[in-house]
């Protein structure tokens, strides 16, 4: 089974012979030379169809903060996750003993969101720089603009998916700060808490704004 990195790499690989083949063609065999840079052009293309569908597919995943197999094994999702949720819905009213549980639960269940943001991120990235590398090729080999595969689009879903995986990190961050105030004895009303609630009430709207930007984004770049 071929992988996308070794197709990749083999549509590279052609692009290279027919970039070669031109060079050669200038003393003669221009024709072949022509035949050659058409075939590459069009193993470009379809890899950055199957590409333009694999960020499309990764994107949708990465806005509902979800993963995909290819995170099998590598992030282990919460098994108490409604039981972290409901502690921590309910953070200001909670006993000494409940804000230690919460605390024992949070780097398995408080960074979970964080953790599968970053993943798919990381993954979103990979594949959109392939997809740039492809459409540099694309424009030497046919001459032409390549705005139809909408990069400025994707490069605006990748910056901002990046902004939104460093403010999910930075509000986990925030929500353990929280309970280990609260466990120090210091109130919902101390001037500590209430910073670092304002915080995190920032960081939602951010958050709140840039999915809907996305949303908008990702809907222009539908296969």
């Amino acid at each position: 089974m071929t992988t996308p990195t070794v197709k990749y790499l083999e549509t590279h690989l052609m692009v290279a012979l027919a970039l070669l083949t031109v060079a050669l063609g200038i003393a003669g065999g221009a024709y072949v030379a022509h035949l050659r840079i058409e075939r590459a052009e069009s193993l470009v293309r379809e890899e950055l169809t199957r590409i333009g569908e694999t960020m499309y597919a990764i994107a949708e995943t990465t806005d509902r903060n979800g993963i995909d197999e290819s995170a099998a094994g590598i992030i282990t999702n919460c098994e108490r996750r409604g039981e972290f949720d409901a502690l921590l819905t309910n953070l200001g009213t909670l006993g000494k003993k409940d804000l230690i549980t919460v605390q024992s639960m949070f780097d398995a269940c408080g960074r979970v969101d964080a953790k599968q943001k970053a993943f798919m991120v990381s993954r979103l990235t990979r594949e959109h720089e392939e997809y740039e590398d492809l459409l540099h090729l694309l424009a030497k080999l046919s001459g032409q603009g390549v705005d139809a595969y909408h990069d400025d689009a994707w490069t605006r879903i990748v910056e901002t998916e990046r902004l939104r995986s460093d403010l999910l990190a930075d509000l986990s961050t925030i929500q353990a700060n929280i309970i280990s105030n609260l466990i120090l004895g210091k109130g919902t009303g101390s001037a500590e808490v209430r910073e670092q609630v304002a915080e995190a009430q920032n960081i939602g709207q951010r958050l709140i704004v840039y999915d809907r930007t996305i949303d908008e984004l990702r809907a222009s770049v539908k296969p």
